[in-house]
């Protein structure tokens, strides 16, 4: 009789298993290897499956920690006055969008997030001036500066007629210029005089989106404003469709998911 124990064997006398045991030879040792080898050389499906599988686990796990960094951040994200937004002040939900104007993804998102608001009205749109392309092309800071500035002097729904109209020319990866910046900001008819300074704004902006754990744009968090939880909480490290968008707003605001 073989045993799976080497201890209970070896106690009553008998043969270990040598699976058990461990005590496979050199030469089976081999053997084994090659058998498996020659297995996954003939079937690479599963060598492809087992690494999709790993990093649908390991995004998940991306997804639920940033869900948490997000919560720990619920104010800053959700009632920054500093921050732009468009929507009813006592909005249940909020859609938090980071973007930077020279983002070509950004600007397709505006579409999405333009449709998202018609369609939700009840829902605030904040919207995260995140120039994260600055260092690459200055245009992208300030049109964010200018974005902000045109917040703080003329309100929301001159900032939005600016969103729009900046990512309506269309000039994205590089083409965004001062004359265009100039050219929709005076058509809101900011006051270049007396705006105001708001690069600590986008610093803060660039803080935060680390924090969440964000690494580009754009990005988007669809939250309850109040009693909200990691699992009420979508984040989207990337773009979105508009249907991602819809299911996240009625998971914050039902805190049921989507089934389709």
């Amino acid at each position: 009789m073989i045993y799976p124990s080497e201890d209970v064997a070896k106690a009553e006398g008998k043969t270990p298993c040598p699976v058990a045991a461990n005590k496979f030879t050199a030469s089976q040792q081999a053997e084994i290897e090659k058998i498996m080898s020659d297995y996954l050389v003939a079937h690479p499906e599963i060598l492809v499956k087992a690494g999709e599988t790993l990093q649908a686990q390991q995004a998940a796990q991306r997804k639920v920690a940033m869900a948490q960094a997000a919560f720990e951040n619920y104010t800053e994200l959700t009632a920054d006055p500093d921050t732009p937004s468009y929507g009813p002040a006592d909005a249940k939900v909020v859609v938090v969008t980071f973007f930077d104007y020279q983002s070509v993804w950004s600007h397709r998102l505006s579409y999405e997030i333009d449709r998202v608001m018609k369609s939700n009205p009840d829902v605030r749109v904040a919207f995260k001036e995140w120039p994260i392309l600055g260092a690459r092309w200055p245009a992208s800071v300030e049109a964010a500066r200018t974005g902000l500035q045109i917040w703080y002097q003329k309100g929301q729904n001159a900032y939005l007629d600016y969103y729009h109209g900046l990512f309506a020319i269309g000039h994205t990866e590089g083409e965004l210029t001062t004359a265009d910046i100039r050219k929709v900001s005076s058509e809101v008819k900011l006051n270049t005089k007396k705006a105001k300074d708001v690069d600590a704004v986008l610093e803060r902006n660039d803080i935060l989106s680390h924090k969440v754990g964000f690494s580009g744009t754009p990005a988007v968090l669809v939250m309850p404003v109040v009693g909200g939880d990691v699992n009420t909480i979508t984040v989207i490290p990337g773009y979105p469709s508009e249907g991602e968008l819809q299911a996240a707003v009625k998971l914050a605001r039902e805190g049921k998911k989507v089934v389709n």
